[in-house]
């Protein structure tokens, strides 16, 4: 996936929280699905899907359902090739998903250290506060008449990375067994399920003799719960002796956790990795990797919550820079006086045919030729 190498290597020196930034960590492997995978993989779904709903002018139909969002291994590339011809760069486009990745993997940079952007220390309902109040930014940008698309996407980011650590810091799969995206989390008006509370053992001692992922560390509950972890401020976890305490509150886990062995619970819940050495349910890694990539997706169009409904398809393709782009000039002889009005209406035509569709050129040039001068000078 593509993403700033520099950013990524300064990522090695900060504590991550959730999903790692990106493959090029020397300790994430090919199977790893990293915050840069399930952005970009996320976002190309909801545009494939998009696209198959809207009709290419040059084109007599729609792509019909399944030949954009089927692609294998999408990229930015093949899904142009695929809808609008490889004579349409996707070079803007995934400059975008670049941008958003960006800042979603900031925000372990800048708020490593709050325990509510991660899920983390069952932060939950004051996570879930926190994503309302980005989709309501995001929101009030993208519906005003003059939105500023960058200042959006720093948002988006920023809220796609909450919801992505979501199921990998939490015990949603544990509850649902993974079969859906918890479609109710950042959304105004809907009732947050119940969080475990601070008297309530949330799991049982692992790691130390038998790995987590094969003993159970989770206790089962219908309550929300997720893993505390050092350097989080005062979401500190709650001390209980591992040695005469079996049960207590969930650890994050992993090498970089000190609090997995030295509280009860011991052990630890993250599935960010595909690896036991740093994550503890390293076997639920590929479900909360799916989940959060459909979250992403549903993010972006969902029929209900979504931002293509939320602000509508002119706004949302150009969030996203998905028009074609190509500018569009206008030669014009003025020689003959007597015709330009046609020439005026033709141009007028032109404009009103192409604005708001997906070829909506990025910008007009207009050049007047004199051509009875032109022809004077030539023969002179």
């Amino acid at each position: 996936m593509s993403y700033f190498k520099f950013m990524i290597l300064t990522s090695l020196f900060v504590s991550t929280q959730a999903f790692y930034g990106s493959q090029i960590l020397p300790f994430i492997t090919s199977s790893d699905y990293t915050l840069s995978d399930l952005t970009e993989i996320g976002i190309l779904q909801a545009v494939a899907k998009f696209f198959e709903k809207v009709r290419v002018p040059w084109k007599p139909t729609e792509p019909p359902p399944g030949s954009l969002s089927g692609i294998s291994d999408i990229t930015a590339r093949k899904l142009y090739d695929k809808y609008y011809g490889d004579d349409v760069s996707s070079h803007k486009f995934q400059m975008v998903m670049d941008q958003i990745i960006r800042h979603n993997l900031k925000v372990d940079e800048t708020y490593g250290d709050q325990a509510h952007w991660h899920f983390n220390a069952e932060k939950i309902r004051e996570g879930n506060e926190k994503l309302k109040e980005l989709r309501n930014n995001t929101l009030s940008i993208l519906t005003s008449s003059s939105p500023d698309y960058d200042a959006a996407r720093i948002l988006i980011g920023q809220f796609l990375h909450i919801v992505q650590d979501f199921y990998s810091n939490t015990n949603w799969i544990d509850m649902t067994g993974g079969a859906a995206i918890y479609e109710d989390l950042g959304i105004p008006g809907k009732t947050l399920q119940g969080i475990a509370g601070p008297n309530v053992d949330t799991c049982t001692n692992c790691g130390l003799l038998m790995p987590c992922a094969l003993f159970g560390a989770l206790i089962k509950t219908n309550l929300l719960t997720s893993g505390y972890r050092n350097g989080q401020g005062n979401a500190t976890k709650p001390q209980k002796d591992p040695v005469t305490n079996t049960q207590g509150k969930c650890s994050h886990g992993g090498v970089f956790d000190t609090t997995w062995n030295t509280s009860a619970a011991t052990g630890g819940i993250n599935k960010e990795t595909n690896t036991l050495e740093y994550s503890p349910l390293f076997g639920d890694h590929n479900k909360a990797a799916l989940l959060a990539i459909e979250h992403t997706r549903q993010f972006f169009i969902n029929s209900g919550y979504g931002l293509l409904n939320e602000v509508g398809q002119d706004k949302f393709m150009k969030l996203l820079e998905l028009y074609p782009g190509n500018p569009v000039a206008f030669v014009i002889d003025t020689s003959s006086m007597d015709m330009l009005d046609g020439v005026k209406k033709f141009v007028q035509d032109v404009i009103a045919n192409v604005t708001g569709s997906v070829i909506t050129p990025t910008n007009y040039i207009l050049v007047t030729v004199d051509t009875s001068e032109l022809q004077y000078f030539l023969c002179f």
